[in-house]
């Protein structure tokens, strides 16, 4: 029954592939025979270990991959000579218990690493969670001038609990087709499943919506809080940033802090003028790290006594100030949710002993806290990473695999309908359906300059969070011109050097606006 189960999937997953790119000529594979292990053991591949006979989809070899929270990880050496151009690169993978890691970076795992521009890339397949039979994942991936091809799959758990098992990998040769050759998106029985949202149907009355504020390139300005209030935006979260290179030790946190803190004592009286909320946003905290995985890295053993510190200071500077939606504890933190959850308390009970009004933010949905918390659940969502992060981290000129939305992305037919399972699978709209009084705000989404769809996609993902009951900011008002809604792509080239500000209202700006016109009753 699962062979049967699972040869139907991968011929609607081969349908998908007729969509922007069709597969073709397969180029490699590997099944697990007996066999096939052994010459990837005297290829140099640590599969043996894992390996188990007779335990696949189809009956024969697989590789199951087990952990209670650590690494479970092995390399497979594949020929280089069958990664040339866009490729499509399938596994047949199934999970049990599988759960989330510190980042959205850490849990199954099907990734290559190779070289692009000079720069190592580790690509990897949008990992599930939870339990499911068996299944077939799918990612493109581009392999053109300038990108060397991989040496070797890295499969398994990564910092994650649960049982992974991969039955076979494939790689196909694929060709671009255009885009209409899709005109009818597929079912979706997935989405049929998932209850609606309170306002289906029907206008969100209140509520609050805006962008979040610029960090990296400038602080915001009486001009751009003025150009807020004429998009009829409600709130802003707003970053506070410190430079981590000038901080060498925690008086130096202690008073570039105290700096900023300046700026946002500026911002919150122009935020006053027009009568929009304020988040503030503590988006670099003492303490952690940036790395690939994440902007704020928490070790397991974190002290959180720099992180109260500091809140105790913006407390002690705003408390009890009515323009304050809330306070946005820690931006993203990249850690596991039981180590968040102690941060997150402790950090809390600091604020509570000065504000005990003035809610906190919290980024998990792993925990529903006590109402006496007064907390605001604050997910971000850029789903799928694919299609809104499209060239991110890509060298200039590299060449890339050009999703669209309302198109397949690896395998995955992305519209409105999905967007609501994507939502719903990462925990977002599961937490709503479970809590509906708790108070939602999704402080980040959005959808990168170039994508082709990118407008649909900003009114879709708001869409989501009218019917839900949950407020939102967009990311980001006038920081990096990708996010910028005022910038356009001319020719669809994902190459930030390209990007030139727009002289009339772009599509995304127009799906933007369409949402925060909600704030004055628009439809």
């Amino acid at each position: 029954m699962r062979a049967i189960v699972l040869t139907l999937l991968v011929s609607a997953l081969a349908l998908a592939g007729e969509a922007a790119y069709r597969r073709g000529e397969l180029l490699w594979s590997c099944d697990f025979t007996a066999d096939e292990v052994k010459a990837l053991r005297k290829a140099g591949s640590d599969v043996t270990p894992f390996w188990q006979a007779n335990e696949g989809a189809k009956g024969g070899g697989a590789l199951p991959f087990k952990s209670t929270g650590g690494s479970a990880l092995t390399r497979l050496k594949v020929p280089r000579k069958a990664f040339a151009g866009i490729v499509q690169i399938e596994a047949d993978v199934k999970g049990v218990d599988v759960c989330r890691g510190s980042t959205r970076y850490h849990g199954p795992k099907v990734m290559f690493s190779h070289m692009v521009g000079g720069q190592r890339k580790h690509p990897q397949m949008d990992a599930e969670f939870g339990t499911w039979d068996w299944k077939t994942w799918i990612r493109l991936e581009a392999f053109g001038e300038g990108s060397a091809p991989p040496e070797h799959f890295t499969l398994g758990l990564e910092l994650a609990a649960g049982e992974f098992w991969i039955d076979a990998l494939r790689v196909y040769a694929t060709e671009e087709v255009p885009d209409a050759t899709v005109s009818v998106a597929p079912p979706n029985p997935q989405a049929d499943k998932i209850p609606r949202g309170p306002y289906f149907g029907r206008r969100r009355p209140g509520g609050f919506r805006g962008v979040m504020s610029p960090g990296r390139h400038h602080f915001i300005t009486a001009d751009d809080i003025a150009t807020l209030h004429a998009w009829k935006a409600n709130l802003l979260r707003l970053q506070i940033q410190v430079d981590r290179k000038k901080v060498a030790c925690e008086e130096d946190f202690d008073r570039l802090l105290a700096e900023r803190l300046t700026d946002v004592d500026r911002v919150l009286g122009h935020c006053r003028r027009y009568g929009i909320k304020v988040v503030l946003d503590l988006h670099t905290p003492p303490g952690t790290r940036k790395n690939k995985y994440a902007g704020n890295m928490i070790p397991a053993d974190y002290d959180t006594a720099p992180l109260r510190r500091a809140w105790r200071t913006i407390a002690s500077r705003y408390s009890g100030d009515p323009i304050l939606y809330g306070y946005d504890i820690l931006n993203e933190p990249g850690c596991a949710p039981d180590v968040w959850d102690r941060i997150f308390r402790e950090t809390v009970a600091e604020i509570r002993r000065i504000d005990a009004k003035t809610p906190v933010l919290c980024y998990f949905l792993t925990t529903y806290y006590p109402e006496e918390m007064n907390v605001i659940y604050s997910p971000h969502c850029y789903e799928p990473h694919a299609l809104t992060h499209l060239g991110v981290g890509v060298p200039p000129g590299t060449d890339v695999v050009r999703w669209s939305y309302g198109n397949y992305v690896n395998g995955v037919f992305w519209n409105a309908d999905q967007l609501r399972v994507g939502y719903y699978n990462r925990g977002i709209l599961q937490f709503r359906l479970a809590h509906p009084k708790a108070r939602m705000y999704l402080g980040e989404f959005s959808c990168i300059a170039w994508t082709k769809g990118a407008a649909d996609y900003i009114r879709d993902a708001i869409a989501l969070c009218e019917e839900y009951d949950i407020d939102w900011t967009y990311h980001a008002f006038r920081e990096a011109p990708i996010w910028d809604v005022e910038y356009e792509s001319p020719d669809g080239v994902p190459d930030a050097r390209r990007l030139v500000r727009a002289t009339r209202d772009t599509d995304r700006k127009k799906a933007l606006l369409e949402g925060l016109s909600l704030n004055a009753g628009g439809k």
